[in-house]
């Protein structure tokens, strides 16, 4: 028997205004079971274009199918990607260092719209490492002593999911790893040892 009481609220919106639920819909489904009457629904739609004008209805739905007429219309428009950020937490991001060292550079990574990204380091030589340990604190590695000398730069990327990107420029130098040099001539010499008997 059928007791009124809906089993969800179906969300339905397209880009072109509509009177009526048809297949070409896009809809989502918010599930009302315990909701009591006066209590408020909240959802996400998630998947919009952004910048764009969407049209949006909702009807209610019981748990054989039955569904109610539409509500009015409501035309939205959908808000801006904004690009992830990089922000540095060291002095600077150059590294100067000699062959035996090592140096880390430490940032922080803030996607203010909430999407999920990703994280890609990009380098010229060997002895560059990305440690994602903590997620949203990116580390580069730089390793003198498995890198050649000279001066480089590496890139580290952030690509939310819907490919806007933030690019953090790592420039690097190893310097040179100079042979030893003979300050200063032994004059002759004469070295002797002494045992002591017992």
């Amino acid at each position: 028997q059928d007791d009124g009481v809906p089993n969800s609220i179906n969300l339905y919106y397209a880009k072109n205004d509509f009177s009526k639920i048809s297949d070409n819909l896009q809809f989502a489904s918010f599930y009302v079971e315990d909701l009591n009457v006066g209590d408020v629904l909240e959802g996400t739609l998630t998947g919009l274009d952004f910048e764009t004008d969407y049209y949006i209805a909702a009807a209610a739905e019981d748990l054989i199918g039955n569904r109610s007429g539409l509500t009015s219309r409501i035309q939205i428009q959908t808000g801006n990607n904004n690009q992830p950020e990089i922000i540095l937490l060291d002095e600077s991001a150059s590294v100067d260092i000699k062959p035996h060292q090592s140096a880390t550079v430490r940032f922080e990574v803030e996607e203010p719209d909430g999407h999920f990204y990703t994280i890609e380091l990009t380098a010229p030589t060997e002895g560059v490492q990305l440690d994602t340990n903590v997620r949203n604190m990116p580390k580069v590695i730089i390793s003198g002593p498995k890198a050649p000398s000279g001066t480089f730069e590496a890139r580290l990327t952030v690509t939310d999911t819907y490919g806007l990107s933030a690019v953090r420029k790592i420039p690097y130098t190893i310097r040179e790893n100079h042979a030893p040099e003979i300050a200063k001539e032994f004059e002759n010499q004469i070295f002797s040892s002494r045992t002591v008997g017992t």
